[in-house]
């Protein structure tokens, strides 16, 4: 019996192997953008991050600064420290939340 193939004509089991799995476990890599969740005094301040890169410092509220060789290696949801001695938890940047925080381009009519 020949496998069942999903709606895009890939068999599931090639198709799995291919993509990156959406899992809290995953640790984050270079070039990935994420979520910054600082913590505030009122109310917590997000932030999307550039693409990693390993000497890039990522400018947050409050004047504070984290290094993007902190982030890296790290898994999603886990806590760093700002420069100012703040948390910030990381999350993973679903496609809703990327056009949210990303900077507007052009002017909406």
């Amino acid at each position: 019996m020949p496998p069942r193939l999903e709606p895009l004509g890939v068999p599931s089991r090639i198709r799995r192997s291919l993509c990156r799995l959406y899992s809290s476990s995953q640790s984050i890599r270079e070039h990935d953008v994420v979520i910054l969740r600082q913590r505030g005094t009122k109310e917590p301040k997000f932030h999307l991050s550039p693409p990693l890169r390993p000497d890039a410092p990522i400018k947050l509220a409050y004047g504070a600064k984290v290094n993007a060789s902190d982030i890296i290696g790290k898994n999603f949801s886990d806590t760093i420290h700002d420069s100012g001695g703040r948390d910030v938890r990381l999350r993973e940047a679903s496609l809703a939340q990327y056009i949210a925080n990303s900077p507007r381009v052009a002017t909406p009519v």
